[in-house]
């Protein structure tokens, strides 16, 4: 592995001190989580998918928690394509992070003190369809705005994934769903969500209590596009609304959908069997598009 790590290529993870003061206060912690695809017209070229779309995300993250990061966006997407090219290119998951490299004697962080480092590390092809689909199920956990911050991607934020994962474990089942202070569905674990009910194409409003997916909004240029919906004999009406319960029980269709996860198929919620073949079009239509838009095909 070649990691990029303040301004440099090296061999290897970065070794941190276990006195690290993000590792005790997972503050100042901002990290995102990126794709590269080897194309499929000419297998030498590599795509990073959306590379600068989540640099920006990056930086609004550190606005938001209010950490300056000792590089520009430029700087960083150069950075991104340096790594990827010094791993030999192909089908890579690359995970910049941005963190505090002092010592946790004082609860206090320093800007002065701020490191960024890149990982990159190959990835499967998980771009396979999935029409059999998950089981979900909504958890009893409860993650809203404002006591999370979800426009932030932050380590902190992440940390109520661990009660969330022992539910997931003990439940027998593939993801969770989780839902904000009024009972209304947000997001899966790590995904954005769409559900799908005639022609209504609905995913939650971001809001703060979601975190605002970069394949979430691919997904809704899609469904936006109406010549490509007009060539499958569909025209959705996209909105954006608080999902209920009801809204996932009866929904034709429902998907997660994130830059690990890209396109997945739910094919029970609660216990529920949701769709079945033929009302999961619009699974299978996004599942197709997404896979010729990040391989160019």
């Amino acid at each position: 592995m070649k990691t990029w790590s303040n301004g440099k290529i090296i061999n290897g993870r970065k070794n941190i001190d276990s006195l690290n003061f993000s590792l005790h206060y997972a503050n100042p912690v901002i990290w995102e989580g990126i794709r590269t695809y080897r194309q499929s017209a000419n297998r030498r070229t590599t795509k990073i998918w959306k590379l600068e779309e989540h640099i920006n995300r990056l930086f609004d993250s550190a606005k938001i928690i209010n950490t300056e990061i000792p590089y520009n966006k430029k700087d960083l997407v150069a950075a991104c394509q340096a790594v990827t090219k010094a791993n030999g290119n192909g089908d890579f998951y690359l995970r910049p992070i941005v963190y505090s490299s002092q010592d946790a004697e004082s609860a206090k962080a320093k800007q002065s003190k701020i490191s960024v480092d890149i990982y990159c590390f190959p990835i499967p092809a998980l771009y396979k369809p999935k029409n059999e689909g998950i089981k979900v199920k909504i958890s009893n956990i409860i993650r809203s705005y404002p006591q999370f911050q979800m426009q932030a991607k932050t380590s902190a934020n992440y940390s109520m994934l661990h009660p969330i994962k022992n539910e997931l474990a003990a439940g027998g089942i593939d993801d969770l769903l989780v839902t904000d202070n009024q009972g209304y569905i947000v997001e899966a674990t790590v995904a954005n969500i769409w559900v799908f009910k005639g022609d209504l194409a609905m995913t939650p409003p971001n809001n703060g209590s979601i975190l605002p997916g970069i394949t979430r909004q691919c997904v809704m240029n899609i469904l936006k596009d109406a010549a490509l919906m007009k060539k499958y004999g569909l025209s959705p009406y996209v909105i954006e609304k608080n999902i209920t319960k009801a809204d996932l029980y009866t929904a034709d269709c429902v998907v997660l959908c994130g830059t690990y996860a890209e396109i997945v198929n739910v094919a029970e919620i609660d216990g529920r069997q949701i769709g079945d073949q033929q009302t999961r079009s619009y699974y299978k239509i996004l599942h197709e598009e997404y896979g010729r838009m990040v391989r160019a095909q």
